[in-house]
């Protein structure tokens, strides 16, 4: 498929297109490549995962969607388009005050340091209406949007909450308090990276249920980032895999479960611990992850994988579609019963 390949988003009316996106980190060390040439789409109303370990490039492409890459990293290439506008065109104003918050947002993965701890849940919530305005409010002005905000959550005591701060809410009131923030302008598009860090198994499902719902209402399209493919494959119409800056596999849910295709999704697959007490039926993926700063010439993922072969380590297979809406990136797919 090449250069520009498309990972589309099925049919609909496409919101959000990623198209040749890289990202590089200058760092005294050298050069890390965190995002080598991503591409995909975004449905209206469909909720996307994207999946993969530790530092395989998922929170880097993210925030290089919203322009947010912090220094040393500088976009390198490519395009991010949002109902057909390249927001890499945009000047820092315009997008503060035009895209981000009004059309796109999104929720960071540790709530306890997305908000700040010296200043009122009101305050903080006002300052995100100021900012992406352009002028100062006054709270009596936006205290009932704050207050509805906070109901929409199923936040108890939303009026009282606006006097609290950060260190007197418990962690999934800290998170839903940051996904109201990002919803304050109705976004079309919300991303929400690693919502449930720090979370209780208990909490995380009640996050992300609520995250799901908004898909309904107020009607968004969501991305979910997470290096866990159970919780991905649950809750999202397609996931995306991504290892070493590069998406190695897209197709519906259902499919990456069922008909995984990329030696990586199938050992990510095989990490999931078994609910039984067989442990043989887990297996560790060998070997350590990439290494953006000295990656492996080829496909990163070869040094660990039980399918390598001829070419692996030469060069980087295209993104291929093996079948409708089924690509995958890889010399040896593994073979479909």
């Amino acid at each position: 498929m090449g250069k520009s390949e498309r990972i589309d988003a099925g049919t609909g009316e496409q919101v959000l297109e990623v198209i040749d996106l890289e990202t590089r980190f200058f760092t005294l060390t050298g050069v890390i490549n965190a995002v080598r040439g991503v591409t995909f789409s975004l449905g209206k109303n469909e909720i996307l995962g994207i999946v993969g370990e530790s530092g395989s490039g998922k929170s880097i492409t993210c925030l290089s969607a919203m322009r947010l890459v912090p220094t040393p990293g500088r976009i390198t290439g490519g395009k991010v388009l949002i109902d057909g506008q390249d927001i890499m065109l945009e000047s820092e104003e315009d997008l503060c005050l035009n895209v981000r918050g009004k059309k796109i947002s999104m929720v960071f993965q540790d709530p306890l340091t997305a908000l700040n701890p010296t200043y009122t849940i009101g305050w903080q919530m006002k300052e995100a209406l100021d900012l992406h305005s352009g002028r100062a409010t006054k709270m009596d002005d936006v205290r009932s949007d704050l207050i509805d905000a906070l109901k929409q959550m199923n936040m108890p005591d939303s009026e009282d909450l606006l006097t609290k701060f950060p260190h007197q809410l418990s962690g999934g009131m800290r998170q839903r308090v940051v996904i109201a923030i990002a919803l304050l302008l109705k976004p079309a598009i919300l991303i929400a990276d690693e919502p449930t860090t720090a979370l209780d198994v208990t909490v995380q499902a009640a996050v992300l249920d609520l995250i799901v719902r908004l898909r309904d209402d107020p009607g968004m399209s969501v991305i979910i980032v997470s290096h866990d493919l159970n919780l991905i494959v649950e809750r999202c119409d397609r996931t995306v895999v991504m290892y070493g800056g590069l998406i190695l596999e897209s197709a519906s849910s259902e499919k990456i479960v069922t008909r995984p295709r990329s030696p990586y999704t199938r050992a990510l697959i095989h990490c999931i611990p078994p609910l039984t007490e067989d442990t043989a039926a887990f297996n560790a993926i060998p070997g350590d992850a990439v290494d953006l700063a000295q990656p492996p010439t080829g496909c990163p993922f070869h040094p660990r994988c039980a399918n390598r072969g001829s070419g692996c380590d030469d060069s980087v297979p295209d993104l291929a579609e093996i079948e409708p809406g089924h690509l995958v990136r890889c010399f040896y797919p593994e073979s479909v019963a």
